[in-house]
């Protein structure tokens, strides 16, 4: 092989690495936050631990409103099926967002229905979530629930 056509390879292949797309996230929009946000959310009633395990990071940060901290194992752990005779959905409602680099912040009410039993109730809770893009993906290092 001569000198040109391996500096020809070189020079290709140092091009081709430099064109590559990064396989990290780019930055996230108000209307994602809240598609994912909601799918937790829609996770909630059935106990499907999954979407808390996809979007809250190792070492989140998380306090309800009932005063309880917990990390991410807690709050996995926490996520069960509703009892029988009881049913509910959570809406995701009036966001606010705040996004820079890689840090977001998600703020918003959740209008929540539920029903025990036959017996109808409503509640209202204000949440703020602190996203964060590490390693590639965003995910919630932080989350406050209000009543």
């Amino acid at each position: 092989m001569t000198k040109k056509i391996l500096a020809l390879m070189i020079l290709a292949g140092g091009a081709a690495f430099a064109l590559q797309i990064p396989a990290d996230e780019p930055t996230i929009t108000q209307d994602e936050l809240v598609r994912r946000t909601q799918e937790v959310l829609d996770s909630v009633v059935p106990g499907n631990q999954e979407p808390f395990k996809k979007y809250f990071a190792d070492d989140a940060m998380f306090f309800d409103e009932k005063g309880r901290d917990m990390d991410k194992a807690a709050l996995v752990k926490d996520i069960q099926p509703m009892p029988k005779g009881y049913s509910g959905t959570i809406k995701l409602v009036r966001p606010k967002s705040h996004i820079e680099g890689n840090v977001a912040i998600l703020s918003y009410d959740l209008d929540e229905t539920e029903t025990i039993f036959g017996q109808n109730l409503t509640a209202r809770y204000h949440e703020t979530d602190t996203w964060m893009r590490r390693g590639g993906k965003w995910q919630i290092v932080a989350e406050q629930v209000l009543r």
